[in-house]
């Protein structure tokens, strides 16, 4: 079974939240063994965590929005997006071993800065093309029969 485009969409974002989060406490539980180095994984695992929120914050209701409005036809245009598909490749990358520079002793302050500017990056393209996508709903071009001697009930 085909995965869902709104896993493969709003997946990552929560995932970068969650990867943050989990930096935040590992740097919590470490600040003993080095302070200096517990304190500059705080500030970039909350800065992920916050842009992974502000993603998700902005793309959830509007993604709900398209869907309740135009359905499949929707997650179609977006599953056939190029641009989209290449920046969340991106960002599954970086993702797929970030977990090895979560730790205190393998922190890596460059491997969160790629992070969240992948993340910025896809969330914008995201939300640029939901809001530049026109969908046009296809009415019915043959007229339909008149009515000759029928009567029409109102309640």
């Amino acid at each position: 079974m085909a995965v869902d485009i709104e896993e493969l969409i709003i997946l990552p974002f929560r995932e970068v939240v969650e990867r943050g989060k989990e930096a935040t406490t590992n740097a919590e539980e470490a600040q003993n063994e080095d302070p200096e180095q517990a304190k500059q994984m705080m500030k970039f695992a909350t800065m992920i965590t916050k842009e992974g929120e502000r993603a998700l914050k902005r793309l959830q209701p509007l993604w709900d929005n398209q869907v309740e409005k135009h359905g499949d036809m929707f997650k179609e245009i977006i599953a056939d997006n190029d641009e989209i598909a290449e920046k969340r490749r991106v960002l599954e990358e970086l993702l797929y071993d970030f977990e090895d520079f979560i730790e205190l002793g393998t922190f890596d302050s460059s491997k969160f800065a790629e992070v969240q500017a992948a993340t910025r990056s896809f969330a914008l393209d995201v939300l640029d093309s939901i809001k530049r996508m026109k969908i046009e709903t296809k009415t019915p071009t043959t007229p339909l029969p008149a009515r000759t001697g029928t009567a029409v009930a109102e309640w």
